[in-house]
């Protein structure tokens, strides 16, 4: 990738999920990020996971989903396989579960987030990049983010990317109707809590 000089000042870093090598290109050209962000693949895992460890030693926040997360940790225990990784360098991590939430690691807590529940899934491709772009789009938003909130946003997000194919449903997005499914989704999760 090239990257413009303002750029290599940025305050949030996306290692979207391309090579582990071009990941650590980017990540060590940033002079002043806050928080670097990652994704991966099993892909990645599958063929460097050497690069894909030095990724997250770089990373503040690492995201990926169950399988990728119990493929590169060897541990098939979500809380388990997040504090594996959290050990590896991340100050956060973020296990996507698909239909059944995500699951949320730091400071010594772990928080299981729901979906909100979507009357007909449609197609299911772009719900992890949704899912980055909210959680990204509402941490750039304050200096110290509610992270929790950015995982309920980041789920709300990716409920409107499976009720279409491709972007329709996400180009109709508006502020009142994510408020009202981060609201829900923040109802689901306390009441899971109380059971």
């Amino acid at each position: 990738p090239i990257i413009k000089d303002e750029d290599h000042r940025a305050d949030l870093v996306f290692l979207g999920n391309i090579q582990p090598d071009l990941q650590l290109m980017v990540a060590r050209s940033t002079t002043s990020a806050n928080y670097i962000v990652s994704d991966t693949m099993n892909l990645w895992i599958d063929m460097y996971p050497e690069m894909v460890g030095e990724v997250l030693s770089l990373s503040n926040i690492f995201l990926l989903n169950h399988e990728e997360a119990f493929q590169f940790t060897g541990i098939n225990d979500i809380p388990a396989a997040a504090n594996h990784l959290l050990s590896l360098g991340p100050e956060i991590v973020i296990i996507k579960m698909g239909a059944d939430g995500a699951y949320l690691s730091f400071k010594d807590k772990g928080y299981f987030i729901p979906v909100f529940p979507v009357e007909k899934v449609i197609d299911p491709t772009g719900a992890g990049d949704s899912f980055a772009g909210g959680f990204m789009g509402f941490i750039a938003q304050s200096d110290e983010p509610d992270f929790i909130e950015a995982v309920l946003v980041g789920s709300a997000m990716a409920s409107y990317s499976v009720e279409n194919f491709g972007p329709e449903s996400l180009l109709k997005v508006t502020k009142d109707g994510l408020n009202e499914r981060v609201q829900t989704i923040r109802g689901r999760m306390f009441a899971a809590e109380n059971i």
